[in-house]
C-alpha cells in the first residue's frame, strides 16, 4: 500500500517563534502551512485544492516530515475526489 506523509511548512520561516512572544504574549512555534506526500505528489489547499511535486508547494523547506501511515485507495480514486 502507498506511503502517506504529511509535510509542514513553518511560513514565518521561524519569525512566529522569536517574535510571537512580544506580539501576541504567547510562545508560537510555528504558523503551519501542510501538504499532503502520496503517489510522489503532493496535496494541499491554495485557494482550493491542489496539486504539485513534493517540496514545490511552498518555496520553503519542510519543517517536518510526518509519517502518517499507508492507503488503501488508488490514485484513481485520489484524483476523482
Amino acid at each position: 500500500m502507498p506511503a502517506v506523509e504529511a509535510w509542514v511548512y513553518d511560513i514565518t520561516q521561524g519569525m512566529a517563534k522569536g517574535m510571537s512572544m512580544a506580539i501576541v504574549g504567547k510562545q508560537i512555534d510555528l504558523i503551519p502551512h501542510t501538504g499532503v506526500i502520496v503517489f510522489g505528489k503532493e496535496y494541499f489547499f491554495g485557494g482550493g485544492p491542489a496539486v504539485a511535486n513534493p517540496g514545490m508547494a511552498v518555496p520553503l523547506p519542510p519543517a517536518q516530515k510526518l509519517q502518517v501511515g499507508e492507503t488503501s485507495k488508488t490514485k484513481e480514486e485520489l484524483d476523482k475526489f
